[in-house]
């Protein structure tokens, strides 16, 4: 029996003729056949339709797929009975349609001479007078009625009026959630603002405090990657943050006028018993220390009458880093799941300020960024994981929610962050720029040049304490990054001779070198040499006046990294 179901509103249709019947050579499997034909209703002729793409899936799952012949014939064989069949046609300037076969038939309740055909219209992609979103749905339903494999005729029959039950339940389904999302964004966004305006107000009250934390063998070791608490002056624990690669740590809650205490109330294998404990300031400067106990927990007090080391150790959002870190998860239909190898873009001011990508649990981080609170993520729409999604999931490294967003009118994801959402997802740190040589998230440039204020006593080369800590530092990350080594020069300000000036700069590389290898550096990793007044980083030359703290500006040591 042959079956026509033609409109009267499509120019350029496709006509599907299958077939289902039993192979007679195999018991208990069948064969699906069709031919896929191009109808111009105008000229009222049919034309055989070759390259067009038929695939078979079973049990949602693709099995394989066709391209059509050059009369528009395709054919699968050997397929079992027990299972639930999809077959989806794709073809140029047409919109995508499938139909849905349910096999779950014992095959012995089946005759040989089982079969179907029957004739179907697809739509021309440019025809506006078709519903594209009914298509979404099966054009045709097959089932076993007890003898035969047949179509549900009444479907088919208001499938071509457009109506469809699912689709009209999808809908009310998909209106509710677009209704209680909406309220729900709008509650959230009144609640971020309320938030927001209260930190903002809290943070007028705020300072920061940033430092490093070391310990005082020889060469001092950063306790790195450590928890630690800030305590007020009533015993309770105000923030807690974890030290990086480097030791180095900032809180960010520091109400001024209140004593406060730096406490790592946990033991730790970096800190040994009984040992000596530095707190440097940014520039490495040591500012306070204390001795661990028995247990290698320890203690720094934070007074507020001692204006001076507060001052050492307050830093602006300039003199901070931070690491951004998170999760993207795809939402389907109330499911979730990672969204894998995706790219992410952090984005500033409509500037991309780094790019990335997700693992495979969905995670990402961005280092060493700016400590700037206006920060927006952007994900690849292009991604084929992305295109179908309707909705996305952000949150912490640790999986607790941040925000949720859905497409917007050109199908983009984008997660505008607020200042605090920022700073639920930060780590911060005190910057420094070795941390582009000690990450290897950074890219090691080959010549970069690092520089330290390293100073010495007028007229002498003598290291100092406080240029101990930071050559300590240099020595501890050449030990851990052993594929480069450093050239390091020593440069002096205009104030004397060119030639003492000179001489004095080479005594002030030897020495630097010298206490790095006798404390534990490779002789091949580091050498020396001393420019005297010869590279000025201003114009504070012979002659020209200068204030001190211009001329300080020249009186440094520089490491340039080089590759082994």
């Amino acid at each position: 029996m042959k079956k026509s179901i033609y409109t009267t509103f499509s120019t350029f249709l496709f006509l599907i003729l299958f077939s289902f019947s039993c192979d007679a050579q195999r018991q208990g499997q069948f064969v699906i056949r069709g031919q896929v034909q191009k109808s111009d209703k105008i000229e009222k002729r049919d034309v055989s339709l070759a390259n067009a793409t038929v695939a078979l899936y079973k049990n949602n799952k693709k099995i394989t797929f066709q391209k059509t012949e050059k009369n528009g014939s395709f054919e699968f064989k050997d397929l079992e009975y027990g299972h639930l069949y999809k077959i989806t046609f794709k073809a140029v300037n047409c919109i995508e349609m499938f139909l849905v076969l349910d096999a779950n038939i014992p095959a012995k309740n089946l005759d040989n001479d089982l079969g179907l055909q029957s004739n179907f219209i697809m739509y021309d992609v440019k025809d506006k007078e078709v519903d594209p979103k009914k298509f979404n749905y099966p054009f045709m339903k097959v089932a076993f009625n007890g003898k035969n494999l047949v179509p549900d005729e009444q479907y088919s029959k208001n499938f071509i009026k457009g109506i469809i039950p699912e689709m009209k339940m999808d809908e009310e389904k998909v209106l509710a959630e677009q209704k209680a999302s909406a309220e729900k964004q709008t509650k959230e966004k009144l609640e971020a603002e309320q938030k927001r305006k209260q930190e903002e107000e809290q943070a007028g009250k705020y300072v920061k405090i940033a430092g490093k934390l070391l310990t005082g063998e020889q060469p001092a070791k950063p306790i790195a990657n450590t928890p630690i608490k800030l305590v007020n002056d009533k015993g309770e624990v105000v923030q807690t943050v974890k030290t990086n690669s480097m030791g180095s740590f900032v809180f960010s809650k520091i109400v001024p006028g209140h004593d406060y205490s730096i406490r790592m109330d946990e033991g730790s294998d970096q800190v040994a018993p009984n040992v000596k404990i530095s707190f440097t300031e940014k520039n490495d400067t040591e500012v306070m220390t204390t001795i661990a106990d028995t247990k290698g927990k320890f203690e720094l007090k934070m007074l507020t009458s001692d204006t001076q080391t507060l001052s050492l150790i307050t830093v602006t959002d300039a003199d901070i880093k931070i690491d951004l870190k998170g999760k993207m998860l795809a939402w389907n239909d109330g499911t979730k799941k990672p969204l894998a190898e995706v790219r992410v873009n952090l984005v500033n001011k409509s500037e991309i300020v780094q790019t990335t990508k997700t693992d495979k649990d969905g995670a990402f981080v961005f280092t060493y960024i700016a400590s700037n609170p206006n920060y927006t993520l952007s994900v690849d729409e292009k991604d084929p994981q992305v295109t179908a999604l309707k909705k996305l999931l952000l949150t912490d490294e640790n999986g607790i929610m941040i925000k949720e967003v859905q497409p917007d009118l050109n199908k983009k994801f984008s997660f505008e962050l607020l200042p605090y959402e920022v700073n639920k997802m930060s780590k911060m740190y005190v910057d420094d720029p070795w941390l582009k040589i000690i990450d290897p998230k950074m890219m090691k440039a080959e010549g970069m040049v690092i520089t330290e204020r390293v100073y010495f006593n007028v007229n002498d080369d003598k290291i100092l304490p406080d240029a101990e800590k930071t050559l300590d530092k240099v020595i501890s990350i050449l030990n851990n990054v052993p594929e480069i080594v450093i050239e390091l020069t020593s440069h002096t300000d205009s104030q004397g001779a060119d030639d003492y000036n000179l001489k004095l700069s080479e005594k002030r590389a030897k020495s630097a070198v010298n206490y790095m290898i006798t404390h534990g550096m490779s002789a091949a990793k580091v050498t020396g040499k001393g420019y005297g007044e010869t590279q000025l980083l201003n114009n504070c030359g012979n002659a020209v006046k200068c204030t001190e703290d211009e001329h300080a500006k020249n009186r440094r040591l520089e490491f340039k990294v080089l590759n082994k």
